[in-house]
């Protein structure tokens, strides 16, 4: 009779263990998915307001190398 005490007390401890090790991982997976996110840029939007550098010798406007460039 004292074995099977010894034997369900180990059951319950590894049971124990087991959901214990279950939680421990479902916090840790819940704090890994709270990201926060950067600021969303419409890739798409129209540029006419936009200030741009004013053309040079070595770069005009579009960002193309200009005459003194090389």
């Amino acid at each position: 009779m004292n074995l099977s005490k010894r034997s369900i007390r180990y059951a319950v401890a590894g049971v124990v263990a087991a959901a214990l090790a279950a939680s421990l991982t479902t916090v840790a997976q819940a704090d890994a998915i709270k990201q926060t996110k950067a600021p969303f840029e419409d890739k798409f939007r129209q540029l006419e307001g936009e200030d741009w550098p004013t053309p040079t010798d070595y770069r005009n406007a579009s960002g193309a190398p200009g005459y003194r460039y090389w």
